[in-house]
C-alpha cells in the first residue's frame, strides 16, 4: 500500500489514450483524439498545448498527412514528470496506395527533458 501511494505521490501522472487506435490506417484526412489524463496534468500533442476538461478528459481533432503519422501525447505533472504514449496512424488514399515508408510527423514536438 505504501509504495502505490508513494508512486501516485512521484510518479508520472496518468495518461490514457482511447482515440485513436494504435496502429490505425484511415482514408479520413481529420481524426478525432481523445482520452484522460490525471486532473491537473499539463496534456501537449505533438507538442502542442491541448484543452483538458476538469475531470481530466479531452478531445481534439487533428488533420492528417498522407503516409504515416506519428502522434505523442505527453503529460507532465506538478513534479515535472512526465507520461508519454504514442499512436500511428496512415492516412491512405481513396485508392488505397498508401506510402507508409515515409513518416510525416504531424506538427513535430520540441525536443525537451524534465526530471
Amino acid at each position: 500500500y505504501l509504495v502505490y501511494q508513494l508512486n501516485f505521490l512521484v510518479g508520472p501522472p496518468a495518461l490514457s489514450v482511447f482515440e485513436p487506435s494504435q496502429d490505425l490506417l484511415t482514408t479520413e484526412k481529420k481524426i478525432k483524439l481523445a482520452g484522460l489524463v490525471e486532473a491537473g496534468a499539463i496534456l501537449t500533442i505533438n507538442g502542442q498545448l491541448a484543452g483538458v476538461a476538469g475531470d481530466g478528459r479531452f478531445e481534439e481533432e487533428l488533420a492528417l498527412q498522407p503516409g504515416v503519422n506519428v502522434i505523442e501525447f505527453s503529460a507532465k505533472n506538478h513534479l515535472g514528470k512526465t507520461a508519454v504514449v504514442k499512436r500511428m496512424v496512415v492516412l491512405e488514399s481513396p485508392e488505397g496506395a498508401a506510402n507508409i515508408n515515409e513518416t510525416n510527423p504531424v506538427n513535430p514536438p520540441a525536443t525537451s527533458t524534465s526530471e
